[in-house]
């Protein structure tokens, strides 16, 4: 079972990533930690840590064919590199294969490479 977002908050509003899901609760991850812990945890921290300096200068989009309620954008980072892109390729997120096939080839490479929750699976 998958938790049901997988969001960000931006000036005060929830955003939810386009194009990936949540590690299931289920799912373990350990990325430099003492033990072994639920990879949701390590996916906010991570969001949180890459996010909060640089909140300011995160630009977010909603793809076409979408509607601004549903609240799913792909956004990027003040260097300009794709969040979600960065948190599958680091295991810490899969790709959303219902809404768009973006993200499959970096959660293959973090898969091929035990990234993230891919070491315990």
């Amino acid at each position: 079972m998958r938790p049901a977002r997988c969001p960000i908050a931006l000036d005060n509003h929830q955003v939810r990533l386009f194009g990936i899901q949540p590690p299931a609760t289920s799912d373990r991850c350990t990325l430099g930690r003492g033990g072994v812990v639920p990879c949701s945890e390590v996916t906010q921290e991570v969001l949180a840590a890459r996010v909060a300096p640089q909140a300011p200068s995160v630009t977010c989009r909603v793809p076409s064919g979408l509607s601004e309620a549903a609240r799913r954008a792909s956004c990027l980072d003040a260097g300009g590199s794709d969040i979600a892109g960065y948190l599958v390729a680091e295991g810490l997120a899969l790709a959303d294969r219902t809404g768009s096939a973006d993200y499959v080839g970096a959660e293959g490479i973090a898969q091929s490479y035990s990234k993230g929750l891919w070491h315990y699976r």
